[in-house]
């Protein structure tokens, strides 16, 4: 909790001023910094413990159905209706760029990697994976609508964003996230290239991720998606090692 709590990027103030500005909050007592880190923390706890519906976080009586007591989430300090009009009022500050879908979570996701790899040591072995954030509403694109979805059938959650993440082992907390924004972003990222070179797309997205312990002499495993010959030596140049399952199937196992 307390790792998340300094990760996050300062956002609150200003957070606080948008949501005490929006229609849902007219009338209501104003939203304050502590208060909109109780409705994060309420965030997180949701994650701990999925239900099918958000009202059930507030249930007080359990019902014959339920097979363990119920969330009461009241008891975290902040009502149902209170956390629903925060829900409702909450933005991020977008740059008004048009031509960037992702542009109003995008400072959000690079403050979180810069926050996490300046506060936490982390030790000798760090972990690249993928995460998804699941999507349950229909609407796609648009104002209103994720820019890109993905489906990954072997996820647990297979709709929604998907994010190429590193962790660090011993501790088990993410310390970057890539966000897969889709076909056309990743070959501009691509073609962008990693310190003036370019990579194969696998191969970017994990120095990227890297980047912030390049010469740290640190141990990296990836699953088949990130490992191949040339990822370990694109690491080795890094002084990084690398550990992964690599497919037999791919030319040169590249």
């Amino acid at each position: 909790g307390d790792y998340v709590l300094h990760a996050l990027p300062d956002f609150w103030a200003e957070s606080t001023v948008r949501v005490n500005a929006h229609s849902r909050m007219k009338g209501r007592s104003l939203c304050t910094v502590d208060e909109l880190k109780v409705f994060v923390g309420i965030m997180l706890a949701m994650c701990v413990q999925p239900l099918k519906r958000r009202s059930d976080y507030w249930k007080v009586r359990p019902s014959a159905a339920d097979l363990f007591p119920p969330a009461d989430f009241n008891r975290l300090g902040m009502s149902e209706d209170r956390w629903e009009r925060i829900w409702s009022a909450l933005s991020f500050e977008c740059n008004d760029d048009e031509d960037d879908k992702w542009d109003c979570i995008r400072k959000f996701i690079d403050d979180w990697n810069e926050n996490s790899a300046g506060m936490l040591h982390c030790g000798w072995l760090l972990c690249l994976d993928e995460s998804m954030s699941r999507w349950l509403s229909r609407t796609k694109g648009g104002d209103k609508g994720i820019p890109h979805s993905s489906f990954v059938k072997r996820k647990p959650e297979p709709t929604g964003t998907e994010m190429k993440t590193l962790a660090d082992c011993d501790t088990g907390c993410i310390v970057q996230v890539e966000v897969q924004e889709g076909k056309a972003a990743n070959k501009i990222s691509d073609a962008a290239g990693v310190d003036g070179i370019v990579y194969q797309h696998h191969i970017g997205v994990s120095l990227r991720l890297t980047k912030p312990w390049w010469k740290s002499g640190r141990a990296v495993i990836g699953d088949s998606w990130f490992a191949s010959v040339s990822n370990i030596i694109a690491h080795l140049q890094k002084d990084m090692y690398f550990v992964g399952n690599i497919k037999t199937a791919t030319r040169g196992f590249c």
